[in-house]
Order: structure tokens, then C-alpha cells, then sequence
């Protein structure tokens, strides 16, 4: 028998052209941390930072590490992970004040910048994310099935060329993966199982993973060769530019912690244990990676490295090839569990933004056995695996990043915005009716709202004519200096990240006009910093507070913005087509 959803309708808002003329400058209040949800609030902070672990720990160890040794980095590949892992932190550091600030929500960064920002842009930054987990899921499905085929000599490949045929069609696959399907949709129902459930076999995943991790270093420190490391040119074979080149694509091993922030309203702490278990993941994920990239290079040469199947294949080279059958089942526990932590986030993020109303409202239904948004989980699991059927790895990896990136991008803007922006009693006073009451009840409240939104800015405007940089609290004006600073800040940032990229020929050259443009730009940046420095911070009591602001949010964005800028237009020219869906 079917189960029946629970029960209540989410009401919309009329859809007027004053809805849509409103939709760059409205904000959702900050939810009542005290409210109860639908959603189940059964994970601890173990299982948290196991989801934030898994979610990218199998496709780190046994995909990236080799291809980026072999071929960018060599054994230099640990400080390129190294350096990844610091880039990462920056933004993990944001996402764990917003987890502190905003923990009873589900939706990660979507959440965070409708309150911060706007709905227009909330709702870019949510599709983005849809799209993260859609590519990153389909593409961590199809090297499932891929190393699944490789354990049986490629028979699932020649069956199906056999019997089904080619695609013969630019753009897709060689041939259709059903293995690849029908792995995204049995996990799809897993998930929608139950949190608890899901969680469980994530933990039992990760500790496969782990102890495989634990057992490599273990065996294959007895087949070191330090010679392998020894000298400039043995450890970096590609210089210093081959570092930060691995360093980009290392970065990319480490995108998937931000599912963490996805499960504000499922965690039985979420204040405390979102921030706890977003650095710790992190941490684990670098002492993960160095290990095996370490054994990896010490092993064997890096040249010597192959991309495919390559620890296992470093022990078989070494002759110990019973070895590579425990690595074998770590890496299959490692890639399953990558797959469900792909998988875990993404009908989250549709269950946040039809609860908004900014999707189909058919989404937000829960579940009364499961307590799952069970038609988001089972929709976008079927979405998945038809993309995982049809189209390469390779193809859908080259649309995972600008997603992440812009949505890392905004959470970082979004904790600068809210610690210099004076604190306002009406978000938590109309959370519940935003949520709930009808649309002229909602109105009613937004026009409440502007009313104690007009008297603070006269209780504040009152002392206008002192000086912005001698108020100990931030007010309406400091808060409107800083966020026109942060826009012009991030501007400058791509344009001077722009000239090093693009320009770096003529920098190399010394032609005036490239260093001319260089110095402009660069002391814009360091003006607008400066301006933001001055102003008076929120001294409002956090669990956790991201340290070092604004410093630490802005070299996230730095470091975004240049990563952004070395995708290729390929990529830029699909994230448009997805857009314009």
C-alpha cells in the first residue's frame, strides 16, 4: 500500500509583476531555531562528518590522486593536494558560521544566500547546486559501473555492444550504461529509506574506505624507495607550476563537503555539529589523500602510475598482487559511498526550494513512514541515471565545477554581508509566517516588518553625522558601505585574476599597459578591503564564528574566482544552456 504524504498544502504567492520585480531584493527571514520539522532529526556529528567524508573520499583516492601525479604534479602531488585542501578550508570555514547562524534549514548555500542576499539570486545558486549533485552523482555512477565491468574482463561492455549496439551520436556515450542506471535508482531508494538507514550504510562504507586507506600505508611502507623523492627534479618533475595546476585539480576531490550543510533540519545538533563536522571532513579528506598519494609515489615511479585502477595496480607492480583484492572491495565501498553522498543532498535541495515555492510545491511533500521528501528523491534519482546512462564521464565531470564555485562564492560574500549588517528583531519574529500563512498574510507581515525595519534605521540615522568608522555596532549606512565595497571588491577580483590568467604572456614581457592594468586593479582590491576593514562588525554571539574576517572570506573569494576563470569556455557555454532551462 502507497503511503499517504502529510498533510497541508504550501501556499504560494500569487505570481504578480510586483512578485517578480521584488524577487532581487527579497529576503527569506532566518528560520526559528526552535521550530520543528517535518524532516527527521536523527544524525549526530559522527554521522555528519561520515556523510561530508564519503561524499568525496572514494573518487579522491582511487580517481584524482593518480591522473594528477602521473600527469601535472608527480610525486608534488601531496602539495598540491596540500594547497587544495587550504583552499577548501577558506570556504568551509564560511560554511561553518552559516551552519551556526542558519542550522535548522536544509538547503546549504541556497538557503544561506536567500537570507543574505536575495531570491533571485538564492534561486541561481539552487539550481546550480541541483546541477552539482546531478553530474556529480551520474558521473560517480558510470565509474562505478565502469570498475564494476573491469572486475569481470569488460563482459557487461561487450554484452551490451552486442545485443543493444552503439550510439552512434557526437556528445554521448559509446554505448548505453543500464549498469549505471540501475545502480543510481537502487540507491535513490535506499536514501529514501530513511535518513538513519542511509546513514548507516554510509558509516559502513566509509570505515571500508578508511581501512583501506590505513591498510595501504601499512603494507607499503615496507616497499618505499625514498630515492623516489630525493632531489628537485624527482620531486617536482613540473616545476612549481605543475603544484598549482595539480592544486586546481585537487580542489575538485574535495568538492561535496558542503552536503554537511544540507542536513541542518535532520541534525539532532545542527548549531554544533555543522561547523564541527565540516573542518574535520576536510581534515580527514587531506590525511586521506596525502597517505595514498604518498604510498602511490613512493611505490613506483610517477610516471609509471596508471590512471586506472591504479593502487591496487601499484601493489601487483610491486609484487604483492594479493593485496589488490582487499583494495578492490575499499574501492568499490569507496565509490558506493560517493555515490550516495552525491545522491544524499541533491532532493534536498529540491524539497528547500519547492517548500519556497521557487519549484514544483509537489516536491516539498514528506513522507509519514520515512520522513523523507520521498517524490524529490526517486525524481531526481531517475533524472541521474538517465544522464549516467547516456553520456561519458568525462563529459559530465566538465560541468561539476562552476556550480560549486559560484555557490562557494556566494556563501563567502553572504557571511562578510551579515557580519557588518546591523541585527533585525523581524526575521525571527516572521520566520514561522513566512513559511505557513497565506499570501496576504505574508504581505501583511513583510509591511509589519518594513514598519521595525523604519524605526531601526531612524534609531540609527540619528547618530548619521558621527563618523561610520568610530560606531562600535554596525548601522545602516557602515552595512550599506560595506556590501556596495564587497560587489566592487569581487568585480576587481575577476578582473585582476583576469589579467594574470589571460595576460600573463604580456606580464611575462613586461608590457607597460598589462603591468599598468595589474597595479590598477590590484590597489582596487586593496582599496575596497581597506574600507571594509574600518567598518564596525556584528557583535552578535555565535557557536562558531569564521575567523580572521573579512580576510578569510575574501581569499575564498579570491581563490573562487580564479578557479572560475580557468574553466573553459565549453563549460561556460553549458552552464548557460542550464540556465536557460
Amino acid at each position: 500500500m502507497a503511503e499517504e504524504p502529510v498533510k497541508g498544502k504550501v501556499k504560494c504567492p500569487e505570481c504578480t509583476w510586483t512578485f517578480y520585480r521584488n524577487a532581487f531584493t527579497r529576503l527569506k527571514p532566518i528560520p526559528n531555531s526552535e521550530g520543528k520539522s517535518e524532516l527527521k532529526q536523527s544524525l549526530t556529528t559522527a554521522d555528519l562528518i561520515s556523510l561530508g567524508v564519503g561524499s568525496v573520499l572514494g573518487t579522491g583516492v582511487f580517481v584524482v590522486a593518480a591522473g594528477v601525479a602521473k600527469n601535472t604534479a608527480g610525486p608534488a602531488v601531496t602539495l598540491s593536494f596540500a594547497i587544495a585542501a587550504f583552499a577548501s578550508i577558506l570556504s568551509g570555514l564560511c560554511y561553518a558560521e552559516f551552519g551556526a547562524r542558519v542550522p535548522k534549514t536544509t538547503g546549504s548555500s541556497y538557503v544561506y544566500s536567500y537570507v543574505t542576499v536575495g531570491e533571485a539570486v538564492a534561486f541561481t545558486i539552487g539550481w546550480n547546486l541541483i546541477l552539482e549533485y546531478v553530474i556529480g552523482t551520474a558521473a560517480c555512477s558510470r565509474a562505478l559501473s565502469s570498475y564494476i565491468d573491469t572486475l569481470f574482463h569488460n563482459a557487461i561492455r561487450t554484452f551490451i555492444l552486442r545485443h543493444v549496439g552503439e550510439m552512434d551520436a557526437p556528445g554521448i556515450a559509446k554505448y548505453p550504461d543500464f549498469i549505471a542506471l540501475v545502480i543510481t535508482i537502487i540507491f535513490s531508494g535506499v536514501i529514501s529509506c530513511g535518513v538513519s538507514q542511509s546513514a548507516l550504510l554510509n558509516n559502513i562504507l566509509n570505515t571500508c574506505t578508511l581501512l583501506t586507506v590505513i591498510f595501504s600505508l601499512g603494507v607499503g611502507a615496507f616497499y618505499f624507495e625514498p630515492q623516489l623523492w630525493t632531489g628537485e627534479k624527482a620531486f617536482f618533475p613540473y616545476g612549481a607550476h605543475g603544484v598549482t595546476t595539480g592544486a586546481a585539480s585537487c580542489f575538485y576531490a574535495y568538492i561535496g563537503f558542503d552536503i554537511i550543510a544540507t542536513t541542518g533540519e535532520e541534525a539532532k545538533n545542527p548549531r554544533k555539529s555543522i561547523p564541527i563536522a565540516i573542518v574535520t571532513s576536510l581534515i580527514i579528506l587531506f590525511l586521506c589523500y596525502f597517505t595514498v598519494s604518498m604510498v602511490m609515489t613512493l611505490m613506483v615511479p610517477y610516471y609509471d602510475l596508471s590512471k586506472a585502477a591504479s593502487l591496487q595496480q601499484v601493489f601487483v607492480d610491486r609484487g604483492v598482487p594479493g593485496v589488490k583484492y582487499f583494495i578492490i572491495i575499499g574501492a568499490i565501498a569507496g565509490l558506493t559511498a560517493s555515490l550516495m553522498g552525491s545522491l544524499f543532498p541533491m532532493p534536498r535541495i529540491i524539497y528547500a526550494m519547492a517548500l519556497d515555492c521557487l519549484i514544483f510545491n509537489v516536491f516539498a511533500k514528506v513522507y509519514k513512514r520515512t520522513q523523507m521528501p520521498v517524490l524529490a528523491t526517486m525524481t531526481a534519482g531517475l533524472l541521474t541515471g538517465i544522464l549516467s546512462c547516456i553520456f561519458t564521464e568525462e563529459d559530465l565531470i566538465q560541468m561539476m565545477s562552476i556550480g560549486t564555485l559560484l555557490a562557494y562564492t556566494l556563501v563567502s560574500t553572504s557571511v562578510l554581508i551579515l557580519r557588518y549588517q546591523p541585527q533585525t528583531e523581524y526575521e525571527l519574529q516572521y520566520a514561522d509566517e513566512y513559511k505557513s500563512a497565506r499570501a496576504e498574510e505574508v504581505a501583511q507581515a513583510k509591511e509589519e516588518a518594513k514598519t521595525l525595519q523604519g524605526k531601526a534605521k531612524i534609531q540609527h540615522y540619528s547618530g548619521q553625522m558621527k563618523s561610520v568608522v568610530k560606531n562600535d555596532t554596525p548601522n545602516w549606512t557602515s552595512s550599506l558601505v560595506v556590501n556596495w565595497c564587497i560587489a566592487w571588491c569581487t568585480i576587481f577580483m575577476f578582473s585582476f585574476n583576469a589579467i594574470l590568467i589571460y595576460a600573463g604572456w604580456a606580464l611575462a614581457k613586461a608590457y607597460a599597459w598589462a603591468i599598468i592594468l595589474c597595479i590598477i586593479f590590484g590597489l582596487l582590491v586593496v582599496g575596497t578591503i581597506v574600507l571594509i576593514c574600518v567598518q564596525p562588525q556584528s557583535q552578535k554571539e555565535l557557536l562558531f564564528k569564521a575567523p580572521c574576517v573579512p580576510g578569510l572570506p575574501l581569499l575564498a573569494v579570491y581563490c573562487n574566482t580564479f578557479l572560475i576563470l580557468k574553466l573553459t569556455l565549453f563549460t561556460w557555454i553549458r552552464f548557460g544552456i542550464w540556465m536557460a532551462i
